[in-house]
């Protein structure tokens, strides 16, 4: 399945990537700022855009247990899971994670960082409507108004 992202989003975040100073260079430095607004919310809509990616791109492959660690401790809260119940949490973990799979999560683990991804664009969309053209304010108004809430 791998990573996926709306052409909504990739619209939105086109001329942060087509800058000459101050850009993100990777597709997935956006998806990730999604997902962590997605995270920080608890929340995930239905993500039905297109792959751009198979796999944890290099420069995240440092970060990628840390990624998925957040995935599933998202899920725990999420669900009100107990931290002494062992049962539910390794259950938790052994529905989202693939240890085989290019980006070591299940199908249902790659789709549901999708959707919180995806519901991290709507948040993002919301909080600062206009599409942004430089990378700078643009950060300061995520930890503003996502990071800060």
């Amino acid at each position: 399945m791998g990573f996926n992202m709306s052409s909504e989003a990739r619209a939105y975040f086109r001329k942060l990537s087509k800058t000459k100073h101050g850009k993100l260079k990777l597709q997935f430095d956006f998806y990730y700022l999604c997902l962590i607004a997605g995270f920080l919310d608890e929340r995930f809509s239905e993500c039905k855009g297109e792959k751009f990616v198979d796999e944890f791109p290099s420069d995240f492959l440092i970060q990628r247990d840390q990624i998925i660690g957040l995935l599933i401790a998202t899920e725990i809260s999420r669900n009100k899971i107990d931290l002494k119940n062992r049962q539910r949490i390794e259950g938790i973990m052994l529905k989202l994670v693939k240890p085989d799979s290019p980006t070591q999560l299940s199908s249902e683990g790659e789709s549901l960082m999708n959707q919180y991804a995806e519901y991290g664009f709507k948040r993002i969309l919301e909080e600062i409507p206009t599409p942004p053209i430089n990378l700078d304010s643009f950060l300061v108004r995520y930890y503003e108004k996502i990071l800060c809430v």
